[in-house]
């Protein structure tokens, strides 16, 4: 697995229904139904690149493999398909 550039991460969580934030780091709150959910990640302002190290991180932090995370990065996962991952994982009300 090869690095991920930040921009297309960060690209790839906002078209996917991820709300960026930035605070003291960025942050990627998964919205649902109009609302933020508890499933969120985050990256430091400085990072360029996304290794597969802090992409493990992430997909833990957003509830899925890295597998999942990587395609959802190279739209081969819809919006309504993480959605439906999350319900049936009952992450989601």
């Amino acid at each position: 697995m090869s690095n991920r550039k930040f921009q297309k991460v960060s690209s790839a969580l906002q078209k996917k229904g991820f709300l960026k934030e930035n605070k003291h780091h960025v942050y990627y709150t998964f919205q649902y139904n109009g609302k933020k959910t508890h499933i969120y990640t985050y990256l430091s302002h400085s990072t360029k690149e996304v290794s597969p190290k802090l992409r493990s991180k992430m997909a833990g932090q957003l509830k899925i493999g890295i597998e999942e995370l990587d395609r959802l990065i190279d739209c081969k996962m819809s919006e309504e398909d993480l959605t439906v991952r999350y319900l049936d994982a009952g992450e989601l009300e």
